[in-house]
């Protein structure tokens, strides 16, 4: 894989995850999801946090145990959250 390659599937990776996490919260079926009892609390209704986890995921299920990988998640948490108050205002 050619490090241009590298860059590009990283970019799209960085955008990928944090939108997936930004339109399921604003689907009215995750929102009712949200309103029982267990699922009402983080990391579920808040997008930084469940963005977070769900990169946690992508990096665990891929087999990367690095920490140069969970400050991707972080990083990918901050930008989920700096788009959806873009997108939302």
């Amino acid at each position: 894989m050619s490090t241009f390659e590298i860059i590009v599937n990283t970019l799209i990776l960085f955008l990928a995850i944090p939108l997936m996490v930004i339109v399921i919260h604003n689907m009215d079926f995750y929102q009712k999801i949200l309103q029982t009892k267990f699922f009402g609390r983080k990391p579920f209704d808040c997008i930084l946090c469940s963005t977070f986890w769900t990169a946690c995921g992508f990096i665990y299920c891929l087999e990367l145990g690095d920490l140069k990988y969970y400050t991707f998640a972080f990083s990918v948490a901050v930008i989920a959250e700096l788009l959806n108050q873009k997108l939302t205002s």
